[in-house]
């Protein structure tokens, strides 16, 4: 299921027994109606991407609770964590003569990390990505 569009807001915590549950919390806090829900563990992290039809409100709530919360159009990779390992990464964009207009580490942990990429036609990139792609 590919969610990504412009309602859509990324979570990057610490896996943890209820976060579905918190999220939604948050979520109908704000009166948001939740269109879309996916959840992934990567390791001891939890990665959720809701799409909401009450965008900015939901992004608001969730940037003041414990949760590191994003939006933006966004492709979520997994690296390994050590040198070099995102100058390798990006050398698939020059070669494919693709720019990336935005870069993002998100987290660090456990020998890996995780890269939110923005890039101007994502359609184009997804095959370059996917030993990698989490979203």
């Amino acid at each position: 299921m590919e969610v990504n569009n412009m309602n859509t807001i990324t979570i990057v915590c610490d896996d943890h027994p209820g976060i579905i549950a918190e999220v939604s919390e948050i979520a109908a806090s704000t009166g948001a109606n939740i269109e879309s829900f996916e959840a992934k563990t990567v390791g001891t992290l939890a990665v959720v991407s809701i799409v909401v039809d009450r965008h900015d409100e939901t992004l608001l709530a969730l940037a003041q609770s414990p949760f590191h919360a994003f939006s933006q159009d966004a492709i979520l990779i997994q690296l390994d964590d050590k040198p070099g390992a995102l100058a390798n990464f990006s050398k698939r964009f020059k070669s494919a003569q693709i720019n990336i207009r935005s870069l993002r580490i998100i987290r660090r942990g456990g020998g890996k990390g995780i890269v939110s990429i923005g890039v101007d036609k994502k359609e184009d990139v997804l095959d370059l990505l996917n030993d990698v792609r989490i979203l």
